[in-house]
């Protein structure tokens, strides 16, 4: 469920970890795939890649009919910042009137005053741009504007509580501290005794379910089935959801725990894990839980982002997975 293009639509956390294996690396070491492809990767997606968490300079989310206008702000690197009131200066302004991200930039002529961004998602067609538009350097894939060299403009849907669907824009600083500093995430050792095959149970209906998030604001899953097994002594019966509530619609779904090491060993208010399926193939007989896949949300780092809390208690340590950040203590 972890994805940052555009035309992803409904992502829910917004970060590309991978949470599976390669094809291709069947044959590997489990460990070695690991490795590459949830701390390796996950690093990369944190600071490295071009749209990383941490090269966020602001985000702000809109409800149908409001508008944000982007400020300069200077302190130790160009910074920008969204505000809902506008001010005697800005550099853009969005609004989302549902269907279409309009973007006002200062200073353009009246007939070029207005650009419709499209919400890649919902498959709206941009005109074709000519050169009055070079000075937002638009990419050709519809999926950022060039705000400055370094400095991005991304927009997609989000979900703002159950049943509401808004817009995120995303300012990304190529220069941000942030990314510049990073050390890296914390995991525990790959353990291969918590891979482990579950019985899975469907829901003859699947239930919508709300989780509080980390903004202070809402979210609707809906739970597909719950995912039996044994860990550490105890017999569990952990849900797993989804945000269909069609089951030939299911390719993936998600937990959402925290366990008995939460708040010094674990984050706080919980992990996820995400399980694939194969197009078709729901409901399974059972599913392979590889807690070493266990990662926090993406708002353990960063505050521009809207995570559901877990609600589901593991009453053991689950040593595997991603751990609770360097200095963050407590639960959030």
């Amino acid at each position: 469920m972890r994805n940052i293009l555009i035309a992803a639509g409904f992502a829910v956390l917004a970060v590309p970890v991978i949470a599976g294996h390669h094809e291709e690396a069947e044959a590997e070491d489990p460990a070695a795939v690991w490795q590459r492809d949830m701390v390796d990767y996950g690093n990369h997606a944190y600071a490295g890649r071009q749209r990383a968490i941490l090269k966020i300079d602001d985000a702000v989310y809109l409800d149908e009919g409001e508008t944000a206008w982007l400020a300069r702000h200077e302190d130790s690197r160009t910074h920008f910042l969204w505000t809902l009131e506008e001010p005697a200066a800005f550099v853009l302004s969005i609004s989302y009137d549902g269907e279409t991200a309009p973007m006002l930039v200062p200073g353009t002529t009246e007939a070029d005053d207005l650009i419709r961004a499209a919400v890649a998602s919902m498959g709206v067609d941009v005109p074709g741009l000519g050169l009055e538009y070079d000075m937002l350097r638009y990419h050709e894939t519809h999926e950022s504007y060039d705000i400055e060299p370094g400095v991005e403009l991304t927009a997609h849907q989000a979900q703002l509580r159950p049943g509401v669907t808004g817009l995120r824009a995303t300012v990304f600083n190529q220069n941000h501290p942030a990314a510049a500093n990073f050390e890296g995430l914390r995991f525990y050792d790959y353990n291969p005794e918590l891979v482990i095959e579950a019985a899975f149970t469907p829901l003859e209906e699947f239930a919508p379910e709300v989780f509080q998030t980390s903004r202070g604001w809402y979210k609707e899953f809906h739970h597909v089935g719950n995912a039996t097994f044994s860990v550490g002594g105890e017999t569990l019966e952990m849900p797993l959801y989804g945000f269909t509530t069609d089951p030939d619609e299911v390719t993936d779904m998600s937990a959402f725990f925290t366990d008995a090491g939460a708040g010094h060993e674990t984050y706080g208010v919980g992990r996820y894990l995400d399980v694939e399926l194969e197009a078709g193939s729901f409901p399974p007989a059972t599913v392979t839980l590889d807690f070493n896949y266990a990662y926090n949300p993406n708002c353990a780092r960063s505050s521009y982002y809207n995570c559901p809390y877990a609600e589901y208690d593991i009453p053991v340590a689950i040593r595997a997975g991603e751990m609770i950040p360097e200095g963050d203590g407590a639960a959030h």
